[in-house]
Parts: C-alpha cells; sequence; structure tokens
C-alpha cells in the first residue's frame, strides 16, 4: 500500500554496502524488484517508504534460482 524501495547490501555488518544493481524504486507500479546474482556471504535486505514518513505493511518474496 506505499511506494517502496528495495536494496540489497553486503558485508559482516549492518547494514553492509550496497551491491551492484542492487537498487530498485518502481519496478511494477509502486512495487520494488531487485534480480540480482550473489556469491556466498552475509547480505541484508533494506525495505523502504520512498518519501518522508511513508511506510508500511509490505511482503518480501526472496527466490533462489540455480545459474
Amino acid at each position: 500500500g506505499f511506494d517502496t524501495i528495495l536494496t540489497v547490501n553486503s558485508g559482516s555488518s549492518c547494514p553492509g554496502r550496497p551491491v551492484a544493481n542492487g537498487c530498485n524504486d518502481d519496478n511494477v507500479g509502486q512495487a520494488s524488484q531487485v534480480d540480482v546474482t550473489l556469491d556466498a556471504g552475509t547480505y541484508y535486505l533494506v525495505v523502504q517508504g520512498c518519501g518522508f514518513g511513508r511506510g508500511g505493511d509490505y511482503t518480501l518474496d526472496v527466490a533462489v534460482v540455480a545459474p
């Protein structure tokens, strides 16, 4: 119900560093989608509202696909 921004970060501690091509705002309407190939490691998914004070409930779907 709100405009999201999705970011994938990597690193040994939160929040990590942004992953190349790991950020999206509005892939489908106001929904964000990231499609990246990741090496083994620790990752953080950051979901935030786009705009001051924006937020709400969201659903996060993660799919692991063999290369």
